[in-house]
């Protein structure tokens, strides 16, 4: 399978991350050939072995998706951070996120976002401060590929840096919550948990920092899905799902 990049794009990074996590036997596409000038190609690209499936964004064995989704995670997160080369190396939102620079325009209501951010606001310290890990970085329910309702691999590693385990599975919570609902979110992340043996001590607060990036970008989640196969998904559908798991987390966050 070839990746072709746009014109002038930066591939050395998702190659070193595809190599790493390869190297540690995770599920990807095996490395082959790398251009990073488009000598060969006429842009960027990436050569790599062909992962068999596509994405499954309506699971019906919700059990197994769930365990595949949370062991895929969990080894993920295992990988050594000090494997990462420096070009991987970088920050992570989390340093230098600001709530008051979430736009007020957008797809929940301004009251629902004022809430959100004063919700989170006292916790900002401690999540901060929160242990790194491996982070794919864009690690959604589109970019994993299932064949016969197993997961047989995990693709688009362009985003790979170190993080916290616990903003990378918001980040996968909140997406699958809109594309199919809080419970399998909520069993994705009891899955993981065990896996693991730890407990995410401010799980809601994570899931809705990561509801604010739905408030700006929904339109394109929903947009990728429909092209992979979610013809269902509308606009209206989306928001409305969206301010519902806002609305459901703010008062998980102060039970």
């Amino acid at each position: 399978m070839l990746k072709r990049y746009p014109v002038g794009a930066d591939v050395d990074r998702e190659w070193d991350a595809m190599v790493v996590a390869h190297r540690h036997g995770l599920r990807v596409p095996e490395p082959l050939a790398v251009d990073a000038a488009g000598a060969w190609f006429g842009r960027p690209s990436i050569a790599m072995s062909l992962v068999p499936g596509r994405a499954l964004l309506d699971p019906q064995r919700r059990s197994v998706y769930a365990t595949d989704v949370a062991h895929a995670l969990a080894t993920v997160h295992d990988l050594p951070v000090v494997a990462l080369p420096p070009s991987l190396r970088r920050p992570h939102r989390i340093d230098t996120v600001d709530l008051d620079a979430t736009p007020s325009d957008g797809h929940l209501p301004p009251e629902l976002v004022g809430r959100i951010a004063h919700a989170i606001r006292p916790l900002l310290s401690s999540m901060v401060a929160t242990e790194r890990v491996c982070n794919h970085g864009d690690f959604h329910p589109g970019n994993l590929v299932w064949s016969r309702d197993r997961l047989s691999g995990v693709v688009d590693w362009s985003g790979a840096r170190p993080g916290p385990r616990w903003s990378e599975l918001a980040y996968f919570r909140v997406e699958l919550a809109v594309l199919v609902d809080l419970r399998l979110a909520d069993t994705v992340l009891r899955t993981y948990e065990r896996l693991i043996g730890q407990r995410s001590p401010m799980q809601a607060a994570w899931d809705l920092l990561h509801v604010l990036d739905g408030h700006t970008d929904v339109p394109f989640w929903l947009q990728a899905y429909r092209d992979q196969g979610r013809s269902d998904m509308t606009l209206e559908k989306g928001r409305t799902r969206l301010r519902r798991l806002a609305q459901s987390l703010l008062a998980r966050l102060q039970a």
